[in-house]
């Protein structure tokens, strides 16, 4: 474990759901002595949310991400770390108590944390003690930091019985249809519903939006079903959120505009997708989608859209990050071009905002749909 994170207070003694309820409870009591009388705190948990970390390098990234979030969202939070298998077994526990605010604003706000750390079979314990510290009658989002288990995995089946949401970013998938088709499978499984939604789903809404805006106006929407080419570029230096950004755009265009498959995509090594479609009237669609070396910027970075040899629509982003220039083209019109705002949101803004979606995201779910038969992903028990 790195030193230089700030995990809590560790709990010392025996290991279990009361011993950790007493030790927040103690916690509380200081906490409310050592606050001015004249400013009260407020425990205000307003959900449960899991954290599971399966990468030890990222811990104080996610940590900062969570101290953000929880000025908004005041909740209790159980993190998970799980080890690996070993001969030995042991949980280690922290927990702690933050308040956010400020004496100008009357009160302090409060919530949660705890961290779970297990080695070896002590890892068969985190599914049911993290059960017992899940607030009840609220609800409960799952955050899988991670790729997601190649096959069946105790903890992330029992996780998501738990949760009504599960978070995830499709930028740390290994296997990317898999996954998906996993996430789908889980969209689907109606006894235990549990909403599945990507972070890289959330990073494609200025994409989304601008698609759509080129077809708000009369005069373009025509062209709408008549499109032909789909071809997307992604930065090669992170192919893998690319990679699973440009596959999420075309599937999102696919369920929206009634395209059937043709043939399921190829996902080659590296940086490049290729794959067909058939329109509603039965003409194909050529998709792909490729990897350059582009400076800094993450994700995607360029858009076209091509409808025969009528109208182009184009959206590339510029290299500083902070704007996207569009541009649509028709046969016997003027080029229409403008320059949009465009930046990226940080991992504790996309947190945020999917903290506050109780509902199910059926446009999503009917984009990893399509995912699943344009990649020809199977997942299912």
């Amino acid at each position: 474990m790195d030193q230089s994170t700030d995990l809590g207070t560790p709990l010392s003694g025996r290991v279990s759901a009361d011993a950790i309820e007493d030790a927040l409870a103690n916690s509380w009591q200081e906490l409310h002595s050592d606050l001015n009388s004249h400013y009260p705190a407020v425990r205000a948990s307003v959900l449960s949310l899991v954290v599971r970390i399966a990468d030890r390098r990222r811990t104080n990234e996610i940590l900062a991400a969570i101290s953000h979030m929880s000025r908004q969202h005041p909740s209790r939070t159980i993190i998970l770390l799980p080890g690996v298998e070993s001969s030995g077994s042991s949980v280690r526990v922290w927990y702690d108590t933050r308040c956010y605010g400020s004496p100008e604003q009357d009160r302090f706000v409060c919530g949660e944390q705890v961290v779970l750390e297990a080695q070896g079979h002590a890892n068969n314990y985190l599914p049911s003690l993290t059960d017992q510290l899940m607030l009840t009658d609220l609800p409960s989002f799952l955050w899988w930091v991670g790729n997601l288990p190649a096959v069946e995995d105790p903890l992330f089946d029992r996780l998501t019985a738990l949760s009504d949401r599960l978070i995830v970013d499709s930028s740390d998938f290994a296997t990317l249809a898999r996954s998906l088709a996993r996430l789908s499978y889980l969209a689907r499984r109606r006894h235990q519903p549990c909403a599945p939604s990507d972070l890289n789903w959330a990073r494609l809404t200025h994409w989304r939006a601008l698609v759509a805006q080129f077809f708000d106006a009369s005069w373009a929407l025509p062209y709408l079903n008549q499109i032909s080419t789909v071809s997307i570029e992604f930065n090669a230096r992170n192919a893998a959120s690319g990679r699973a950004q440009a596959l999420l755009l075309i599937s999102w265009l696919a369920s929206q505009l009634g395209w059937r498959i043709d043939a399921p995509t190829t996902l080659r090594r590296g940086d490049r997708i290729e794959g067909g479609l058939r329109r509603r009237d039965g003409r194909r669609v050529l998709v792909s989608a490729r990897g350059v070396d582009l400076g800094q910027l993450e994700g995607l970075v360029r858009l076209e859209l091509v409808a025969g040899h009528a109208a182009r629509f184009r959206v590339a982003r510029e290299l500083d990050g902070t704007f996207a220039q569009t541009e649509a083209e028709v046969v016997g019109a003027s080029l229409v071009r403008r320059v949009v705002r465009f930046e990226s949101a940080a991992l504790s803004s996309l947190l945020s905002d999917e903290l506050v979606l109780f509902r199910r995201d059926h446009v999503y779910e009917a984009a990893l749909d399509a995912a699943v038969a344009l990649t020809g992903g199977v997942f299912g028990h």
